[in-house]
């Protein structure tokens, strides 16, 4: 009995137009105003009063305004359209700030009066880069670094598209894991294993032992296989690359070492850098005039020898990621000059621009040097004797050839919630 009385409770606030909250989220968004207008050689003020009447706008008129007159028939037409029709058609120009409309000569209105200052925000984005986006917008910016802020000395409809692009630019970058691996082989050593480069090429995966909940193939980029797809033992179920397998393989037998293997995160279209070596001084002579003399003067400079990689990765909206990668190793191989002070250089780089998916691998290789040494070998005491001792004495030349391979495996950071 005490339940009868909540039914029509509930059924009068129905009736008296009482809206749940789910029902205010459902209301559908507003559909842009249409006007319909007939007029024979009206006066253009009287017509831009009427639109807007009907497009419930502020409609401002310059002096050149007041001698227009056209004739008009739409029907059904959206109020910015017929604005932007009505305006064209008397040979005038138009500006729109918010709801308000200002009609006047082109000549005037290309001309930015009324400026003020502005100071723009931002949160993620850095405002030197900002300012050089908007360049062409406003040419009077100054950027506030301590607070990564922009100041801008501009009109009301400039600074209103100079806000619509800087919350388009002013978002959070997505960032990128880099992987690299940077490995020296022994060409010699892969001969004497049996490992024919353009034959790894061709050949691409290899089937290897394990079960799929075992650990990944070489360099973590395996790929597990369905049972049913594989007409072989439950044991043999992991497919792996095949280059990658090679490489590890060297590695394992002596013949390949890893020159450097850094890990490095970076923001989305910025490069990332890695210095592995030393900087060498050496200084540099030259001659400086003033005041009709001249005088001698010398200038430290540096040379960075190792292993430097320069990699700029960018995240495309499929998901790919373009990759620039720059790899270098050097090394000193001899000094010159008038003192012996000025270092010789022997480097090794390459330069490529590819597109990777999130954690693929791209392998650069062919980056071939060549190395002579010479080693003798001689009898005791014998080999040592003056002229005669060089008939007891073994001299042997080796040549070894190594190849520099560069690995690369980029990964996109999750965003955090």
């Amino acid at each position: 009995m005490i339940r009868l009385p909540v039914v029509p409770w509930l059924v009068a606030l129905l009736l008296a137009g009482v809206m749940l909250p789910s029902t205010v989220a459902r209301t559908a968004t507003p559909e842009p105003r249409l006007v319909s207008l007939d007029a024979e050689d009206a006066y253009l003020p009287s017509v831009l009063k009427t639109l807007a009447e009907k497009g419930d706008l502020n409609i401002i008129m310059g002096p050149g305004v007041t001698a227009g007159r056209l004739s008009i028939h739409m029907r059904n037409v959206p109020i910015d359209q017929a604005v932007n029709l009505v305006v064209r058609a008397a040979g005038l120009a138009y500006e729109r700030i918010g709801n308000s409309v200002l009609v006047a000569d082109p000549k005037s209105l290309s001309t930015e009066t009324g400026l003020s200052s502005y100071v723009v925000e931002l949160k993620y984005a850095d405002a030197a880069d900002v300012t050089q986006a908007i360049s062409k917008l406003s040419a009077e910016v100054a950027v506030d670094k301590g607070g990564n802020r922009m100041i801008i000395v501009t009109s009301p409809r400039v600074i209103a598209e100079i806000q619509a692009i800087v919350d388009r630019l002013d978002v959070p970058s997505r960032q990128v894991m880099l992987e690299a691996r940077v490995i020296e082989i022994s060409t010699d050593g892969a001969k004497r294993l049996g490992i024919d480069w353009d034959l790894v090429n061709r050949q691409g995966t290899v089937i290897v032992e394990g079960r799929p909940a075992d650990s990944l193939g070489a360099g973590g980029s395996s790929t597990d296989l369905p049972f049913r797809e594989l007409a072989v033992s439950h044991d043999w179920s992991r497919r792996a690359h095949l280059l990658q397998i090679a490489i590890d393989l060297l590695i394992h037998e002596g013949n390949a070492r890893v020159l450097a293997n850094p890990k490095i995160a970076t923001l989305n279209g910025r490069e990332a850098s890695i210095l592995i070596g030393s900087r060498i001084p050496f200084v540099v002579t030259g001659t400086a005039f003033a005041a009709g003399a001249a005088a001698p003067v010398q200038q430290v400079q540096k040379e960075e020898v190792g292993i430097k990689l320069r990699i700029t990765p960018l995240i495309n909206p499929d998901g790919y990621i373009t990759t620039q990668i720059n790899p270098e190793v050097s090394s000193v191989i001899d000094f010159r000059g008038a003192n012996n002070d000025l270092p010789v250089i022997a480097t090794r780089q390459a330069s490529t621009t590819v597109r990777l998916k999130d954690g693929s691998s791209v392998i650069i290789g062919g980056l071939l040097s060549e190395e002579k040494t010479s080693a003798v070998t001689k009898v005791p005491i014998l080999g040592s004797l003056p002229l005669i001792g060089y008939l007891f004495q073994h001299h042997a030349i080796t040549t070894s050839k190594r190849d520099l391979v560069i690995e690369v495996t980029p990964h996109i950071v999750p965003e955090q919630q």
